[in-house]
């Protein structure tokens, strides 16, 4: 047998057996077990010192143990090994998590030299713009992303609430009637669109809307419920814009007690609550799950209304 007979072989037997260890360490890895998944990728890595995808672990399983300082050093590691979108990605990742935000711009965009569709780093970008100030660029990344897969949730999401905020209610409903035709049984995005109809003078539409909810949709789970479910799957805009949301609700309904008992003690000099602070709160309501105080509000909305429009 020839030397490079044996060479192939010995080469082929550590390869093998370096994607079983490595494969090893994700069952630890997923059971919790997390020094023993560590133990098993640097075995990987000792048979084959070039398997990205056990530098790319290590780097995740650190991450996850708090040493931030280890982790960049095996996702630089994989970059070294294998430069592509996944492993700049990750590495931009541990940077955006540190605050580091000029240092996930630019492994981001390293990224997307790899891989111009990569959504992923798309998605990330336009975080990491929004939390550095730089809103345009917030905009243009996820547009991006939409363009690429025009039904995909986070950018969809991420957008419509970009808008919103920025009390660009036109283009917010424009994408979350888009949303909505995607994904018509998502509750919590129907009661937004409705309170952007409520914001735009259309009360009559925005109630109907509501009223609709709570009568078809019985089972619609609570803010609280929602907000420990945002917490642990959904996008970093969306977290900070439902945890915003929670605080200026409860706000609202102690100015409409106060609006509402000032004008029935002095009614010359103080005037009643307006339509839109009656949806504001059927909106509250529903987000905490008490459908017949919202149809309270919606009620008093609809008077009101009615009375302003006669």
């Amino acid at each position: 047998m020839n030397t490079l007979m044996i060479n192939t072989e010995l080469l082929n037997y550590s390869m093998s057996n370096a994607k079983k260890l490595y494969n090893q360490g994700i069952l630890a890895e997923e059971s919790g077990d997390l020094e023993a998944a560590i133990k098993f990728y640097e075995s990987s890595i000792d048979l084959n010192p070039e398997f990205v995808k056990s530098f790319q672990n290590l780097g995740s399983v650190y991450s996850k143990l708090g040493d931030k300082d280890r982790a960049i050093d095996f996702f630089q590691k994989a970059i070294l090994i294998s430069p592509t979108e996944e492993t700049y990605y990750n590495l931009s990742v541990e940077y955006y998590k540190m605050n580091n935000l000029e240092g996930a711009i630019h492994n981001l965009k390293k990224s997307l030299e790899c891989n111009k569709r990569y959504v992923n780093s798309h998605l990330l970008l336009a975080y990491a713009y929004e939390k550095s100030g730089r809103e345009d660029k917030t905009e243009i990344y996820l547009t991006n992303v939409i363009r690429i897969d025009p039904k995909n949730k986070t950018a969809l999401r991420g957008l419509l609430l970009f808008y919103y905020e920025r009390d660009r209610l036109d283009e917010s409903l424009d994408l979350i009637n888009r949303y909505i035709s995607f994904y018509p049984n998502d509750g919590k995005f129907t009661i937004l669109k409705s309170d952007i109809l409520s914001r735009k003078g259309s009360y009559t539409e925005s109630v109907a809307m509501l009223t609709e909810l709570t009568k078809t949709n019985s089972k619609f789970t609570s803010f609280t419920d929602k907000l420990d479910e945002l917490k642990s799957n959904e996008s970093i805009p969306e977290k900070e814009y439902f945890r915003n949301l929670e605080a200026k609700t409860k706000n609202k309904i102690r100015e409409f007690k106060t609006k509402l008992e000032l004008s029935k003690e002095n009614p010359d000099d103080f005037s009643p609550p307006n339509p839109q602070d009656a949806v504001d709160l059927s909106l509250m309501y529903l987000f905490n799950g008490d459908p017949e105080k919202a149809m309270k509000y919606l009620v008093y909305a609809k008077k009101i209304n009615s009375e302003n429009t006669n």
